[in-house]
């Protein structure tokens, strides 16, 4: 019957349309038609930086939000320039397009490899490049990221302007391997920000700055060479996955008080929390099974993971000449203004293939919204992901867990929304099992796709979901488009956001922000939300980068930040 169904839902492809100078419907939402925009803006498709820079000046352009097409973003509230029907007329407020942009001058790439040493290198790459092109051109290299998400096929600003992650407990998410970024601020200049130049306060604000503090261009990471990696997956039971996750919060718990250094000093000495490096969950809520997805690396002594043996190079070469390989803006023609620069509409006017995605009497539709289907859609899953985490031993770049192309064509058939939370690890097992709990009775209702659970170790990005505290991420979808399906997938949201119960951080480009009366940033990150926006206050005094919805997140409780958080 599996193979049945996948030849009967096939596979194609979602496409954007244009019409004349203006662009319709699909651009104006996430690459599935959801998350739309509900109000007419403005557009732009900037090729360089001279073009970005010329729209940004313009006296009549208030808000400017820098995004990417077939965005994977679940948070309009974030993603679109014009959020409210309070705000301004639409001419005043514009999505950039950042796509393609380009910066990095190489002839068959938008990324460059340079500093090369015995161990490590750094990757200059467009922010408008996927990730996916990034990772193979580094392969290409003979380099590799240290841990990468599991959905490359969004751009490298979207990922790091929202801390995309995979699971690591000594390399965190993509924004933690960031060495600078090139970015356009408010007033058209242009900056590179690293930590030697800028400062950490200012940087670790850059790190996760969910497009809010100026427009990313450019970006330049930390590679290290390609080694032979083992991926090992099994299945295991709902109990073993909880009892090891339970493990670790009790190790964890016991290293809390060790002092400034805990983590290093005494957590990552403890077997129960090494093991649980580079380890992923799915698990499959209806059957209560689990797999368990381990990388195991060459190299196991945590020291040399984490700074390599080549680290007695000069700390003052951080940024090592980058520029030189450039793009300036009189490598590409010129271009008429309204070129790239024009309206769009909020209107329901979405290609053929996304009406068909949407359309709830689709026959692929219908099959996922029956409940009596549930137990098949997750041997579905569990084949479907087979590709991406059967036991291999390959290198890096081959064994890490990331979506595969095939994958993302079966994923656009779908409309999902998507939530992400991250968990204090110290408290993990016991709100795990008491989120698991909480969804008994809808085991063989609501639940389609396994939740995915992840590790990171602590991040000093001011907004990184996982600042200053080591965390399990926790991410579920919604396949259900029932009023009833939406409510429990809210509830879930609540349970896992919840002081007394999980204490969980939204991602900032994911589903969940319905609830911003009641979710509180100075509440989730303290002292750090203030901080960031003092960094903010410098880089875009005007607030050319917040929309108004925006403006009710961050600014909400800007009165309960003393004015030495800025010192």
């Amino acid at each position: 019957m599996t193979t049945s169904l996948l030849l009967l839902l096939g596979v194609f492809q979602l496409v954007v349309v244009a019409e004349g100078r203006e662009k319709k419907g699909a651009l104006l939402s996430n690459f599935q038609g959801l998350a739309k925009c509900r109000y007419d803006q403005r557009v732009a498709f900037p090729r360089t930086e001279e073009e970005l820079k010329r729209i940004l000046l313009r006296r009549d352009v208030k808000v400017i939000r820098a995004v990417s097409s077939d965005a994977h973003s679940w948070n309009e509230k974030f993603w679109c320039a014009r959020t409210t029907d309070e705000e301004e007329e639409e001419e005043r407020n514009v999505n950039i397009f950042m796509n393609e942009v380009r910066v990095v001058e190489e002839e068959q790439s938008r990324a460059r490899v340079f500093d090369k040493r015995e161990l490590k290198a750094k990757v200059t790459v467009d922010a408008g490049e996927k990730m996916r092109t990034m990772l193979e051109y580094v392969a290409e290299e003979g380099y590799a990221l240290k841990s990468v998400p599991w959905f490359i096929d969004q751009t490298v600003g979207g990922a790091l302007a929202t801390c995309s992650h995979g699971s690591s407990l000594a390399f965190g998410s993509l924004s933690s391997q960031l060495v600078s970024l090139r970015t356009m601020l408010h007033n058209g200049t242009v900056e590179t920000i690293s930590e030697r130049t800028h400062g950490r306060d200012v940087m670790d604000a850059f790190r996760c700055h969910v497009n809010q503090l100026g427009i990313t261009l450019a970006a330049t990471f930390e590679i290290f060479k390609q080694d032979e990696v083992h991926r090992m997956n099994r299945f295991v039971s709902e109990d073993h996955m909880l009892q090891e996750i339970e493990m670790i919060s009790a190790a964890v718990r016991r290293c809390v008080d060790n002092g400034m250094d805990w983590w290093h000093s005494c957590a990552m000495r403890r077997s129960a929390v090494r093991n649980m490096d580079d380890l992923s969950y799915y698990y499959y809520v209806p059957t209560r099974d689990a797999q368990r997805v381990k990388i195991r690396r060459v190299i196991t002594d945590f020291s040399k993971r984490t700074s390599g043996d080549d680290d007695d190079d000069d700390d003052d070469d951080d940024d090592a000449n980058e520029d030189d390989f450039l793009f300036s803006s009189s490598s590409s023609p010129a271009r008429v203004l309204d070129e790239y620069y024009f309206k769009a509409s909020s209107v329901d006017a979405a290609s053929a293939s996304a009406q068909s995605v949407l359309n709830p009497s689709s026959i692929r539709n219908r099959l996922m919204q029956n409940d009596d289907l549930v137990s098949v859609w997750t041997n579905l899953w569990q084949d479907a992901l087979e590709p991406s985490l059967q036991s291999i031993v390959a290198s890096n770049a081959s064994a890490y867990l990331a979506m595969t192309e095939e994958q993302l064509d079966r994923n656009d058939n779908y409309p999902f929304d998507q939530a992400e939370l991250a968990v204090p690890l110290a408290n993990a097992g016991e709100c795990l099992r008491g989120f698991l709990d909480s969804i008994s009775e809808q085991r063989q209702k609501y639940w389609r796709s396994p939740i995915l659970i992840r590790f990171l170790n602590a991040e000093s990005a001011l907004l990184s979901p996982a600042h200053a505290r080591p965390s399990m991420y926790v991410n579920i979808e919604n396949y259900k488009r029932s009023e009833e399906g939406k409510a429990a997938f809210r509830d879930a949201i609540r349970y896992l956001a919840s002081k007394e119960k999980c204490d969980g951080r939204l991602h900032f480009g994911k589903f969940g922000w319905e609830d911003v009366e009641t979710y509180s940033l100075y509440e989730k990150y303290g002292n750090a939300y203030c901080k960031f926006l003092c960094v903010k206050d410098r880089y875009d005094p005007s607030r050319r980068f917040e929309t108004r919805e925006m403006s009710r997140i961050f600014e909400r409780d800007l009165d309960k930040c003393l004015p030495r958080a800025c010192d």
